[in-house]
C-alpha cells in the first residue's frame, strides 16, 4: 500500500524545483546553425577555455547588453540637438595649434 506524501514534503519539493528553474534560466534551442559557423563557434569557445554553451551565453549576453542601433537613435533624438558655444570645429582647431 502506497503512503500519501505529507503536503510540506510536497510543497517543499515545489519550492525546490521553483528555486532550481531560478538558477537555470531560460532554455534557447538554436536549429539548423550551418557546420562552418557551429565549429567557428567551437574553435572559438575552446581557445577561450570555455565551453560552446557559455561561449554563446557570454555572446548573447554581450549583445543583449547593448542597445540596438533603433534603441539608440531613439536615445540620441530623445535628448535633443546640443547647443555649444562655438563650433566643434574652432574648438578643434586651437586644440591643433594650441594644445590642450
Amino acid at each position: 500500500m502506497r503512503q500519501r506524501r505529507s503536503s510540506s514534503v510536497v510543497s517543499r519539493v515545489c519550492t525546490e524545483y521553483a528555486k532550481l528553474q531560478l538558477r537555470m534560466g531560460r532554455l534557447l534551442q538554436i536549429r539548423d546553425v550551418p557546420e562552418g559557423v557551429h565549429r567557428t563557434l567551437k574553435a572559438r569557445a575552446a581557445a577561450s577555455g570555455m565551453s560552446l554553451t557559455e561561449y554563446v551565453r557570454s555572446i548573447l549576453s554581450k549583445s543583449a547588453s547593448r542597445p540596438s542601433p533603433d534603441e539608440l537613435n531613439n536615445r540620441i533624438v530623445a535628448r535633443g540637438k546640443v547647443r555649444l558655444p562655438e563650433p566643434s570645429e574652432s574648438v578643434v582647431r586651437d586644440l591643433r595649434n594650441y594644445g590642450e
